[in-house]
């Protein structure tokens, strides 16, 4: 009997153990990609402001990459070679002109909730002078919903145009806000 009782605390026992949670990266809240090949792993944010989503995977090193998209993110596939809908920026630096550019490729967008975001991504870029292969992205995050917030642009407004170089203007300036509301 003393055998069976050592038996069935050393079970329970293991049973604990075994179940405790291990810590380490949130399985709900990660991106993942391949640049030329070598994978990187950030710890996005997601905020939904202004009828835009941006999804901000924070600055390693001096590397970050964003995801910009304009509209309601409805779940479906999504052409990166259109900057008025989709576009991500790769940072491979601190500057501005170090960010590469979507130029084409895809976003899918797998689940919006308005609480929780996830999907794939893939493209090439550039910045003129660098180009980039950006593969077998994936990210899944919660997201902030913000409401109306917009930085205030300049006395004509152009940025509020979401087409072509403006466009750019207007994702950079919301960009450099939600940076300042995170801090």
């Amino acid at each position: 009997m003393n055998l069976i009782k050592k038996m069935l605390i050393a079970g329970s026992f293991a049973l604990v153990i075994c179940g405790c949670k291990k810590s380490g990266p949130s399985p709900d809240n990660y991106m993942s990609y391949k640049v030329d090949g070598v994978y990187k792993s950030l710890k996005p944010e997601a905020d939904y402001l202004d009828d835009s989503m941006l999804i901000d995977g924070g600055k390693i090193g001096g590397e970050d990459l964003t995801i910009f998209f304009t509209g309601y993110p409805a779940p479906g596939t999504y052409s990166l070679a259109n900057i008025d809908t989709a576009s991500i920026w790769y940072s491979i630096g601190y500057d501005t002109y170090d960010s590469i550019i979507s130029q084409i490729g895809t976003l899918v967008i797998t689940s919006y909730d308005t609480k929780h975001i996830s999907g794939t991504f893939e493209f090439k870029g550039s910045n003129g002078t660098n180009f980039k292969t950006i593969t077998e992205g994936k990210f899944n995050t919660k997201v902030n919903q913000l409401g109306y917030s917009s930085p205030s642009c300049d006395s004509t407004d152009a940025c509020y145009v979401d087409t072509g170089y403006y466009g750019i203007i207007r994702r950079g300036k919301l960009i450099q806000h939600l940076k300042l509301i995170r801090k």
